[in-house]
């Protein structure tokens, strides 16, 4: 699962904490229905900032 953000006013750290925010849910729901994903998270103005969380 890929969790994309752009970031506003090429603020990379705001759309980072965003981005998390999209990746927890993500695995919050992930858990919920039993589904065993990893999921990628990337933040973006002209360059890019990727994440992955893990279990």
């Amino acid at each position: 699962m890929l969790t994309l953000v752009e970031a506003k006013n090429e603020n990379i750290k705001g759309g980072l904490a965003q981005c998390m925010a999209e990746m927890i849910a993500a695995q919050k729901f992930n858990l919920r229905e039993n589904i065993n994903l990893p999921i990628y998270g990337a933040v973006t103005t002209n360059n890019l900032a990727v994440s992955e969380l893990r279990r």
